[in-house]
């Protein structure tokens, strides 16, 4: 039963990859400034979410995006035998996309993003880096 659930998570990351996009440009768009992207992603369940510029605010060199909660990290934490199948390694698909999304509207062009950190592999945050492509 475990196998056939943990088949049916992996089989999932790629569209939940880009349902995050999706809801990446939703947010994205219906948001003013950063502060309404973040205040929408709070009332999703995110909590404590940092954004910080490397080079500048209006032309990035990278951006780093730090969340002390995120709902696929929860969702694990709260399913401790999915957790321990997954194993070792980022896990936070959904908002990968998400915040890949929100940087290439942001910033104008394609991105590459790596989560560097993940609550779900031990880490105390999820980080995620953001730098243009080229």
């Amino acid at each position: 039963m475990m196998e056939d659930v943990l088949k049916a998570v992996k089989e999932e990351e790629s569209k939940a990859e880009r349902k995050g996009e999706e809801l990446g440009e939703i947010l994205y768009r219906k948001s003013e400034n950063v502060s309404d992207f973040i205040s929408l992603l709070e009332s999703m369940g995110f909590e404590d979410i940092k954004i910080k510029y490397v080079g500048g605010e209006e032309n990035p060199e990278e951006i780093i995006v730090t969340v002390g909660k995120t709902p696929t990290a929860e969702f694990y934490e709260n399913n401790p035998e999915l957790k321990e199948e997954l194993g070792e390694g980022p896990a936070c698909v959904l908002e990968r996309g998400l915040f890949k999304k929100a940087a290439e509207l942001r910033l104008g062009g394609d991105v590459e993003i790596e989560e560097v950190k993940c609550r779900v592999a031990g880490d105390d945050v999820c980080e995620f880096r953001i730098k243009r492509k080229g």
